[in-house]
């Protein structure tokens, strides 16, 4: 078997993409999901940065919302986003100045 060869590490906007369609397919059919994520991406800052997302939280919720009816699973993107933000800051403070 040939060994898996990882080029390109996972960007954050990747990471947050993909989190957020695990998120909204859990229990939903992938053709609905599929119809609504391009709304969703617009809904979220198509993704550019978990900083952005989480501080613009609460208009990238109420704009989701607008496309997908189920609080508790945008609520879980945005807490998403929260938490790769303070992953980050802790992974920088840890570093030091450069």
């Amino acid at each position: 078997m040939a060994a898996l060869s990882y080029h390109n590490a996972l960007s954050e906007t990747v990471l947050l993409r993909e989190t957020a369609w695990v998120i909204l397919s859990a229990g939903m059919r992938e053709t609905v999901v599929r119809s609504k994520f391009p709304a969703i991406c617009d809904s979220f800052l198509n993704w550019r940065s978990a900083a952005d997302i989480a501080g613009s939280a609460e208009s990238c919720f109420q704009a989701a919302m607008q496309h997908f009816g189920s609080e508790l699973k945008i609520k879980a993107i945005c807490t998403v986003a929260a938490t790769v933000t303070q992953k980050r800051i802790r992974q920088n403070h840890r570093r030091g100045p450069r």
